[in-house]
């Protein structure tokens, strides 16, 4: 779409056009303020990005109309005389890669939380195992220094303490029972 300082839209062609909904209500000398289509918010908007434009300025920008989504450049055009005397708009439809990186986010955001997941089960897994292990180790050491005769009765203390241990280890899986 080409737009002059007055606002009005000197050329609009293109498929995007269509999907915008301007291709049949706009006719020459149209100016923004007579498309029905776009809100009041819109339409100033439009008229801040023409006279940026206007100035001097490239803008490029994305909006959102009507469920789809549009790239927006912008790019000032001169006249014979090197003066510049409208702004080109050029609108890309982007809707495809907006739901490609809405999905893409969305799948980063499963792994987050799968990830996180996965840690406080270690974080929790490890901490099960770690006191179980931990009286199973001290009680082997200690009955490696009850190896003399006369001790018997607490080897065979240590020994059942190890039996509790790795019974509470694999007790609640219904797989391994110790007796």
């Amino acid at each position: 779409i080409v737009f002059n300082a007055n606002f009005e839209m000197l050329l609009i062609e293109g498929e995007t056009v269509a999907l915008l909904g301007l291709g049949k209500i706009v006719f020459e000398e149209t100016t923004v303020a007579d498309i029905t289509l776009f809100s009041s918010a819109q339409k100033v908007k439009l008229k801040q990005d023409i006279l940026k434009t206007i100035a001097g300025e490239h803008l490029g920008f994305e909006i959102a109309y009507k469920s789809k989504y549009f790239s927006v450049n912008t790019i000032p055009l001169v006249d014979k005389n090197a003066f510049i005397s409208s702004a080109l708009f050029v609108y890309s439809n982007i809707t495809e890669q907006k739901k490609v990186e809405q999905d893409s986010k969305n799948a980063l955001k499963k792994e987050q939380e799968l990830n996180e997941l996965k840690s406080r089960f270690v974080a929790m897994a490890s901490h099960e195992f770690r006191t179980p292990l931990s009286a199973i180790q001290t009680s082997a050491i200690l009955i490696g220094r009850q190896n003399e005769p006369g001790k018997e009765q607490k080897r065979e203390k240590y020994v059942a303490q190890i039996k509790k241990n790795v019974k509470q280890l694999f007790s609640g899986n219904g797989q391994i029972k110790l007796k």
